[in-house]
């Protein structure tokens, strides 16, 4: 019997593959996962995907050496509109992977990272956006969102915003902000807006929030201050919340 649930497995290249046509899989941490953890019988159907394509495949067949899948159709890569990129404050390391977790459950399609007044500067090793990869990859698998963001080695603040589009729509997330609605609002009255579907920019800050300074420097580059909730929230909660907004309406 066929699983209910369709499965989906990140692999790095599949340029290989062909409609029509079996693939025959060798590795063996991926043999293990997917009869062993994911637990596919033969004509479970599974989605496989890259960054650059993806598959509907069902298993055909396996043995402790390798396992054979029939290629049914391709599955379209589609990013979310409008388009949403993070700009995300350097945190602690549960904190940090949660944001990202979250970026790709909500359609977030870029992640920058950056550094603050209030977020050490640690230098980022190779090995941390190799960690920071699998994160996504493994968000990417459990949402099904297979168009999903690069994260950028972080940068400081003000570089992040002078790479901002000058169409975007930017938004902060700040306590003294106003409610989403009244932007949305505004940008309905604006006759200026003439795009119907501007790329959006989204930041929240460190624990501990972002410097006077460093909000002075935000309205220079056409922030608008959003209130989230009533309450105070942890960073990797105000991102939560404010993609959840964004990707709501």
């Amino acid at each position: 019997m066929n699983n209910s649930h369709e499965f989906a497995l990140y692999i790095a290249d599949l340029t290989c593959l062909k409609v029509g046509a079996g693939h025959t899989i060798k590795d063996q941490d991926l043999i293990h996962r997917m009869v062993h953890v994911l637990r596919l019988q033969q004509n479970d159907q599974l989605v496989l995907f890259s960054r650059t394509h993806a598959f509907v495949c069902t298993l055909q067949a396996h043995s402790k050496k390798e396992l054979t899948l029939n290629v049914i159709a391709p599955k379209e890569i589609q990013a979310i509109s409008p388009a949403v990129h993070v700009i995300l404050p350097m945190l602690k390391r549960t904190a940090l992977e949660e944001a990202l977790y979250s970026s790709v459950e909500l359609g977030a399609q870029t992640i920058q990272l950056v550094f603050t007044e209030k977020t050490p500067h640690t230098k980022i090793q190779e090995k941390d956006l190799e960690r920071y990869e699998r994160i996504l990859i493994s968000a990417a698998e459990q949402c099904k969102h297979f168009c999903f963001p690069v994260v950028h080695a972080p940068i400081a603040l003000e570089q992040a915003l002078k790479n901002i589009k000058h169409s975007a729509l930017n938004i902060f997330g700040d306590p003294e902000g106003v409610s989403y609605k009244t932007i949305l609002d505004d940008q309905k009255n604006n006759k200026k807006n003439t795009q119907e579907n501007p790329d959006i920019t989204l930041l929240v800050g460190p624990e501990g929030d972002l410097t006077p300074q460093e909000k002075t420097v935000l309205k220079k580059y056409n922030f608008l201050f959003v209130h989230l909730t009533p309450t105070i929230l942890r960073a990797q909660q105000a991102l939560t919340v404010l993609l959840g907004l964004v990707r709501s309406l």
